[in-house]
């Protein structure tokens, strides 16, 4: 009898433990479905908004001409993909758009950006016999930085008034790597759904798109020797539609299957879209 007692007091103990940890596990969850749902309300952009419609128009075009189906091309906005990478804390990256082809998938980093982009550009890039800029690059990274690594800066011309003269300035500004930031976020993404899926899920390229209208100071100068060797990097919706259309005529190497897409579609909008 006291040992029965003893294995009842037991029992309702751990009964009691686990109710009281289950109900911190589930408000946890809601918080973090809450603060999903509210950084995704206000993180969309003009920018963003403009990809989508360039991807809504040549998924159409696509279909239209027979070089895909309905299921074969699938495209997500606004991702958040859990970042584990650091044990100590959890980090969340943002995806702008994901598209999922049959040959691949793809992540796509929107940048609405004004004034005059110098992309890619190196302390060695800068610096040539014609003209030496590399001291923009100096006064603009860290000075330890390699002189191979790529950064990107913004020149733009703003209005100033001096002595009640109204001149010109130019503002320069440093935006780091974008193609490094991309990739990133394709790490993440690819490790998440090895993670979680029971496929084998393959290299995810990150592209990174510019989408501003070009004209006048608004322009794109791209330095980078690794988008020459791999083209990662779109200034225009005509080079970027070229660049899916050659994926899927001149290089159609399937590696999904639509079973496939549909289960990494459907994983991606449990994850980001349930609370909808």
């Amino acid at each position: 009898m006291y040992y029965l007692i003893i294995i009842i007091l037991a029992v309702v103990i751990v009964v009691l433990i686990w109710h009281h940890f289950s109900k911190k596990i589930k408000k946890v969850t809601e918080y973090y479905q809450e603060a999903l749902e509210t950084e995704r309300k206000f993180s969309r952009n003009r920018g963003e908004i403009i990809t989508q419609i360039v991807l809504e128009d040549m998924k159409k075009e696509f279909l239209k001409d027979g070089k895909i189906k309905e299921n074969e091309m699938f495209i997500l906005p606004n991702l958040f993909i859990p970042d584990q990478s650091n044990p100590r804390k959890l980090e969340i990256r943002q995806i702008d758009h994901l598209l999922l082809l049959k040959t691949g998938l793809y992540i796509i980093e929107t940048k609405h950006w004004k004034g005059t982009i110098l992309f890619g550009a190196t302390e060695k890039s800068l610096n040539n016999e014609n003209l030496n800029l590399s001291f923009i690059y100096n006064m603009m990274t860290d000075s330890k930085k390699d002189e191979d690594n790529e950064q990107t800066f913004i020149f733009k011309s703003e209005k100033t008034k001096s002595i009640g003269e109204e001149s010109r300035q130019i503002v320069i500004q440093n935006y780091g790597h974008p193609t490094a930031q991309v990739r990133g976020a394709a790490r993440t993404l690819n490790k998440f759904l090895n993670e979680k899926l029971n496929f084998n899920v393959d290299y995810v390229k990150g592209l990174v798109y510019f989408n501003y209208e070009s004209g006048g100071h608004n322009r794109l100068i791209n330095h980078s020797k690794n988008d020459k060797n791999e083209k990662v990097v779109f200034d225009n919706k005509t080079q970027l539609k070229k660049f899916f259309n050659d994926t899927l005529v001149r290089n159609p190497v399937e590696k999904y299957t639509i079973d496939q897409l549909m289960m990494i579609k459907s994983l991606l909008e449990n994850v980001n879209y349930r609370n909808k």
